[in-house]
C-alpha cells in the first residue's frame, strides 16, 4: 500500500485508487468493475466523487540521479549521447536507449534497440504506458515518471 498528498481533495476527504499490480493466479477468478478501476474514488462525510485525472497539459517529469527533469515536447530521448534530452553518465546505458512519447491522452515509454533493455516497474520490457509513480529502469539507473 502507498499513501500519497493529493492537493486536490478538502479537509476531512480521503481518496483511493486500486489498480492490479501483479496478475491473479490462473486458478482465481478476478472480476473488475469498469469504469471504475484506475480511478480515484473521494469519500467524505457528505458522499463520495470521482477525480479526474491530470489534465493533458499538466506538468511531465522524470525523477532520478538526483534531479528533477521536466519532459518537453511529443517525443523525449534518453540516453549516453549529449543529443539526447535526457543524458545520462551510466556505460550500461546505450547513445539512444529510450523514447518517451506523447499518446493520446498519456506518456508511454519505448526502448529504442538499446543492448541492455529497459525495466519498466522491475519488469524486462520494451515499453509500454505509464502511469505516475512507475519506475523505469534504463542500466543502472532508475527514473520515476510523475505528473503534476
Amino acid at each position: 500500500m502507498e499513501l500519497e498528498t493529493d492537493d486536490r481533495l478538502s479537509l476531512g476527504e480521503f481518496g483511493i485508487q486500486a489498480k492490479l499490480v501483479q496478475p491473479a493466479d490462473a486458478g482465481e477468478d478476478v472480476e473488475a468493475v469498469e469504469g471504475d478501476f484506475g480511478h480515484t474514488m473521494v469519500y467524505s462525510t457528505t458522499g463520495a466523487r470521482r477525480v479526474e485525472s491530470p489534465r493533458r497539459d499538466s506538468r511531465v517529469l522524470l525523477v532520478g540521479e538526483d534531479k528533477r527533469t521536466v519532459i518537453t515536447g511529443a517525443q523525449f530521448v534518453i540516453g549516453r549521447s549529449r543529443e539526447c534530452d535526457l543524458v545520462l553518465d551510466d556505460p550500461n546505458v546505450s547513445r539512444r536507449h529510450a523514447e518517451l512519447r506523447r499518446e493520446d491522452d498519456g506518456w508511454v515509454v519505448q526502448d529504442l534497440g538499446s543492448t541492455n533493455g529497459i525495466k519498466l516497474n522491475g519488469k524486462r520490457s520494451r515499453g509500454g504506458r505509464l502511469n505516475p509513480g512507475d519506475e523505469i529502469t534504463l542500466g543502472v539507473s532508475r527514473l520515476t515518471f510523475e505528473q503534476e
